[in-house]
């Protein structure tokens, strides 16, 4: 009796776990190999503060650097160039941000723009996305916020998906590939901004997910709330990538990016 309960036991996980069958870290990384010159446009107030100092931009993304190494990518800073514009210190103005851009931008180099503040609560901002066009803003020169920005500039969506508290992932991973990030071994995540962070997790007891809302099926959210594209920013004692996660961006740079360009980026 106690064989065929052990037996009925597993072939009931086993059947379930077939079920929310993931992709495994088994498909090997590609490696790029690659070093993507920085450009950091540090912006300056009326008074001559800086958003960020020099110093710091480049401590940060030599920190960076550890969560994209996985698929050989590195970041360095080529060159600093300071913006004398007291209102593009402090804005919460896209079409004022696009003026900046449009007047500092350097072809094939990652842009970076450090503002002082900008649309709070947002600690950084990618835009336009397509191979080496876009840009991002950033507020918080941290390395959990620079590195989660260049996750977008190379294709990856949030964890919850493109807009918050819309996600029809379901928690069994069924539907994995064409909902939330479309990304298999990120977990469903039910984040909402409306509700905020302390909604979801405990952030005085090791950020415990403590939401009680439950999916489609009824099944309960257990989401990666340490993963570098959610959005609980408290929960980042050690922020990471997941395997999915970096195997997209090494794709997206692969068939995006401009193979004649790819050398000078």
């Amino acid at each position: 009796m106690k064989k065929f309960l052990l037996a009925t036991i597993f072939f009931t996980f086993g059947s379930y776990m077939s079920f929310a069958q993931v992709p495994t870290v088994a498909t090997p990384l590609p490696q790029l190999n690659k070093e993507f010159q920085v450009i950091a446009h540090i912006v300056y107030d009326k008074d001559s503060n800086e958003a960020t100092s020099p110093l710091m931009v480049t401590a940060v993304l030599n920190n960076v650097n550890s969560f994209f190494a996985p698929i050989g990518v590195s970041f360095r800073v080529c060159e600093i160039r300071s913006i004398y514009n007291f209102q593009y210190y402090d804005t919460i103005v896209d079409a004022r941000v696009q003026e900046m851009v449009n007047q500092n931008f350097a072809n094939n180099r990652i842009n970076i723009y450090y503002l002082n503040s900008y649309k709070a609560p947002v600690g950084g901002k990618c835009y336009n996305t397509v191979a080496g066009t876009g840009f991002i803003v950033i507020v918080d020169n941290s390395p959990t916020t620079v590195a989660h920005e260049l996750g977008h500039y190379f294709s990856l969506d949030h964890t919850f998906g493109t807009q918050a508290g819309t996600t029809a992932e379901l928690v069994n991973a069924s539907n994995c590939s064409t909902t939330g990030d479309r990304i298999c071994d990120t977990p469903a995540d039910p984040y909402t901004q409306s509700q905020g962070e302390g909604t979801f997790v405990d952030v005085n007891a090791n950020c415990n997910f403590i939401y009680a809302g439950r999916d489609a099926n009824g099944h309960y959210y257990n989401p990666d709330v340490g993963n570098i594209m959610s959005y609980y920013v408290s929960c980042n004692d050690c922020p990471h990538f997941t395997h999915g996660q970096l195997l997209k961006m090494a794709n997206y740079y692969i068939s995006t990016f401009n193979t004649s360009s790819k050398d000078r980026w």
